[in-house]
């Protein structure tokens, strides 16, 4: 038995080491010809270098490798690299310039119809994409450094482009200069985890028509807007950071048309406006911080059965603002840094509702002029008013139970 086992083994081992060889690569080589002639399973190792005008098509179960100075430039034809096999692996390489197309979307990795692919601890650098998934299925994308330097939406594309694609995994990487960060259409089951999506011209994370997906523990920083959630349903939003997403229509979150969701343990600071809800329903927000924006929240009139319940607003310059006379919503349990009621029964929960929604919020909604006298006390005078005779904003639109001190997150 030892002895055809053994016999077995040497005739195999040929094919065994034949299957994964381990090809180097130089400035010079034809790395087509090298791709073209490899094996299913080979290895090409890419030696430092700057290999320019690169255009390769990668058509079978190959892995990149890279010295941390092997450098891939971009042609003027193209994606640097086009992947249309299963079971493609790139590793340690930068790739830069990736030209501009208006026609195709030119990227420095493009994976068309394929499947179980790792993009790991690359370098992408004024690339018009960077990553672009067309129709393809679990892809692991995590611990890359994205970057670019545009300054206009019209000749910029995505750090990460996601169409039609599902189980993606979107982890530990650093984007940063595109038109979006990661943008997610027709997708679905997407986990986005640790990121880091700062400078963004447009948003930092942005879905449309994409369903059952997460993303948590990121930080968008800086951005046109944080993240837009768009078309989508079943959506969840835990532990991100919000931060600095100013301007006069920008958002830490942007919901429009989005069911059945979950926004929680997330910290919005100095934001222009941290969540804004458009036809919006059956949004559970609880357990987040909202501090020093300018809206906390703003909740236009056709969201309805959304919940607010166990959140803190500290410092806001108005924590709620509402374009609808009626409510359909509720607000359970959080903390108002504005709200001077009393506890007598010292139960931890204010004695009376607190209305968050404020009359001179309302005026300037149509009027955003009037935000030069948010601090005036003609201000203070109409908020009085509304308060003991409610005229614009809904009187049902109250907390019911606001907490005397912060909820502990």
């Amino acid at each position: 038995m030892k002895t055809r086992l053994t016999l077995c083994l040497i005739l195999l081992f040929p094919l065994i080491t034949s299957a994964q060889k381990r090809i180097p690569v130089s400035v010079g080589d034809s790395l087509q010809a090298l791709i073209n002639n490899s094996e299913n399973g080979d290895t090409l190792f890419f030696n430092s270098g700057i290999y320019s005008n690169t255009s390769l098509r990668i058509n079978k179960k190959l892995h990149l490798r890279a010295d941390k100075h092997a450098i891939l430039v971009g042609a003027d034809t193209g994606s640097i690299v086009q992947v249309v096999h299963s079971g493609v692996s790139i590793s340690g390489l930068t790739f830069k310039n990736t030209p501009i197309s208006f026609i195709r979307e030119y990227a420095a990795i493009e994976i068309i119809k394929s499947s179980d692919i790792t993009i790991k601890n690359n370098t992408f650098e004024d690339n018009f994409f960077a990553v672009y998934l067309s129709d393809s299925q679990n892809i692991t994308i995590m611990e890359n450094d994205i970057n670019a330097s545009n300054k206009r939406e019209s000749n910029s594309g995505n750090a990460i482009h996601s169409w039609k694609s599902e189980h993606i995994r979107i982890e530990n990487n650093r984007l940063e200069g595109h038109r979006d960060g990661v943008y997610l259409e027709f997708s679905k089951h997407i986990f986005v985890k640790n990121n880091i999506s700062i400078h963004q011209l447009r948003y930092g994370l942005h879905f449309m028509f994409s369903d059952s997906c997460t993303y948590e523990a990121n930080r968008f920083e800086d951005n046109g807007a944080g993240v837009a959630v768009m078309y989508s349903k079943f959506v969840s939003m835990k532990k991100n950071v919000f931060i600095g997403n100013k301007g006069a229509n920008t958002y830490g979150l942007l919901l429009k048309e989005i069911f059945d969701s979950d926004i929680t343990e997330n910290t919005f600071y100095d934001n222009t406006t941290a969540i804004y809800l458009e036809a919006s329903n059956r949004i559970f927000v609880h357990h987040n911080t909202f501090s020093k924006n300018g809206w906390a929240i703003k909740l236009k009139a056709n969201s309805i059965s959304n919940r607010f319940e166990n959140n803190n607003f500290m410092g806001n310059v108005f924590d709620l603002a509402t374009n609808s006379r009626q409510n359909y919503n509720s607000l359970k349990g959080n903390y108002w840094s504005q709200f001077n009621g009393y506890d007598l029964d010292n139960d931890g929960i204010g004695d009376t509702p607190y209305r968050p929604a404020r009359l001179f919020g309302a005026i300037i909604d149509k009027q955003p002029l009037a935000l030069l006298l948010v601090h005036s006390q003609f201000a203070q005078l109409l908020d009085w008013v509304d308060s003991v005779l409610p005229i614009l904003t809904p009187e049902s639109l109250k907390d019911t139970s606001p907490r005397m001190k912060p909820v502990l997150l």
